[in-house]
């Protein structure tokens, strides 16, 4: 009969440590999903505010967060339902549109369908590993 023996200390080493191969993995894995999700988010962008706020971290679960903390990259991930927009700072709403300058008290947005782009590079990078 075989016996294993595990050495824990060898074990946590290889799981906890910065130099084992958990945490290696881990960080490779981080930095290639914000990458995938920098793509995936940049037909979304004007200004690069969501590309250059994502980022990762690694835990010591061991695990790997990838995130962004710029409120509307969870409204462009997620989608938003129809809802009203009314002016905050001002008595009413103006942009430009089509036919010129407009101005409106309110206006109904129609709400978006999200872009999972964050989930779809995370899928996307395990799928290579």
């Amino acid at each position: 009969m075989t016996r294993v023996v595990i050495n824990r200390r060898k074990v946590d080493n290889l799981v906890r440590s910065p130099s084992g191969g958990v945490v290696k993995l881990l960080a490779q894995v981080g930095v290639r999903v914000t990458v995938e999700a920098s793509i995936n988010f940049s037909k979304h962008t004007k200004t690069g505010r969501g590309i250059s706020s994502l980022t990762w971290l690694l835990t010591g679960e061991p695990s790997v967060r990838v995130g962004s903390n710029v409120y509307y990259m969870l409204y462009v991930h997620e989608g938003t339902r129809p809802h009203e927009i009314r002016p905050v700072n001002a008595r009413v709403l103006r942009w430009v549109g089509p036919g010129g300058v407009v101005f409106a008290r309110k206006v109904n947005h129609p709400g978006t369908t999200g872009d999972p782009f964050l989930v779809d590079a995370m899928r996307s990078v395990i799928r290579s590993l």
